[in-house]
C-alpha cells in the first residue's frame, strides 16, 4: 500500500536512516563492515529530490557509499531516462546497483547492457524446487553465466536446504539469502550471529 501512495518516499528515507544507524551500530561493536541491501520503489525513482537526500545521508554518516546497495526492480526501469540518470548518478557516488526479480516480469537483456549494474538477483520461484527441476537448473545457470559474461555478481533468493545451495554454489552464484541462512531476527540476535560467524 505505501509503494502505491506518495507515503513510500518518507518510509523510504525512516528505512536508509535506520540501514546507516544499523550499519554503524554493528560496526562499532563487531569491528566488521557489513553492508545492506535496500529495495528502491518506482516512486522513489521517479522522485526528484531522492537521490539528493540519499547522497547527502550517507555522505553525513560513516558509512561508504559501498555499504549500502540498491536493489531496482526490472519494472522500474521502463521509465527509460528516469532510470537512466539514477543508475549514472548511484555509479558515480559509488553505490552498487542490484537488478532485483531479473527474469520474472519483461526480462529484457537490452537492460543488463544499457543498465550498468553490479548483481543480478535469481527470483526465488527459481530457487524453490531447485533440487528437482532441471529446467529451473538450467535458467539459474544460464542467468550465472550471463552475469559473469557482463562482469557482474548473482546474488540467490530464498535458499532454503543445503543441496539448493550446492546447486547454486556449483553454478558458481557467488551469494545467497535466505532461511538457510537465519530466518529474519532483531538487530541484538543479527549482532550475536555476526560475532559467532567471525569467531569461525
Amino acid at each position: 500500500m505505501a509503494e502505491s501512495t506518495s507515503l513510500i518516499i518518507p518510509i523510504g528515507e525512516w528505512i536508509l536512516d535506520q540501514a546507516l544507524m544499523s550499519i554503524e551500530k554493528i560496526k562499532a561493536e563487531t569491528d566488521y563492515d557489513i553492508f545492506l541491501s535496500i529495495n528502491i520503489a518506482e516512486k522513489q525513482i521517479s522522485d526528484p529530490n531522492f537521490l539528493e537526500i540519499l547522497q547527502q545521508k550517507i555522505s553525513n554518516s560513516q558509512v561508504k557509499p559501498q555499504q549500502i546497495k540498491l536493489e531496482i526492480l526490472e519494472r522500474s526501469l521502463f521509465e527509460g531516462e528516469i532510470a537512466s540518470s539514477l543508475v549514472e548518478s548511484c555509479r558515480k557516488f559509488g553505490l552498487p546497483l542490484v537488478i532485483d526479480h531479473f527474469g520474472t516480469g519483461y526480462a529484457n537483456l537490452a537492460y543488463l547492457t544499457q543498465f550498468k549494474f553490479d548483481t543480478v538477483k535469481i527470483d526465488k520461484c527459481f530457487i524453490d524446487d531447485l533440487e528437482d527441476n532441471n529446467k529451473h537448473q538450467t535458467i539459474c545457470r544460464a542467468l550465472i553465466d550471463l552475469s559473469k559474461g557482463l562482469q557482474m555478481t548473482t546474488v540467490a533468493e530464498g535458499i532454503e536446504t543445503p543441496g539448493q545451495l550446492k546447486i547454486l554454489s556449483n553454478l558458481g552464484c557467488q551469494f545467497g539469502q535466505g532461511y538457510f541462512f537465519s530466518p529474519p531476527i532483531c538487530y541484538e540476535d543479527a549482532i550475536a550471529l555476526i560475532k559467532k560467524q567471525l569467531q569461525q
